[in-house]
């Protein structure tokens, strides 16, 4: 489990350096289903993973399993009340860039466990 300190410059890193893309690896929609269940847009999904905190921290790091070199962060929020599941990562280009990525951002599955409120 991450400290405080740890997600929140995360959270900094992630933010200075984001490019939204979400991946759909759940293969049955959600991701997209989710923005339209809760009636908002890429934008402003966007603008609610800019506002997450050490207090939205759920897991991680781990290792990403398609490049271990990469961790991932889990992440949750209510949004328009539902609890949303949040999945990131920071990952470097071939060329060196660094990008911020949505793996996931869907309503949860089950209860988030918070270990931060």
């Amino acid at each position: 489990m991450a400290n405080k300190n740890e997600i929140e410059q995360f959270l900094r890193e992630f933010k200075h350096c984001i490019q939204i893309h979400v991946i759909d690896e759940r293969q049955d929609g959600s991701n997209e289903a989710t923005l339209a269940i809760l009636g908002i847009t890429p934008k402003q999904r966007l603008e609610e993973i800019k506002a997450l905190n050490y207090k939205n921290y759920f897991r991680g790091p781990t290792p990403d399993h398609r490049n271990p070199s990469d961790n991932i962060w889990e992440f949750g929020k209510r949004v328009k009340g539902r609890e949303i599941y949040i999945k990131l990562k920071v990952y470097t280009s071939t060329s060196g860039s660094k990008y911020g990525k949505c793996l996931s951002f869907h309503i949860a599955d089950s209860p988030i466990s918070y270990k931060f409120t």
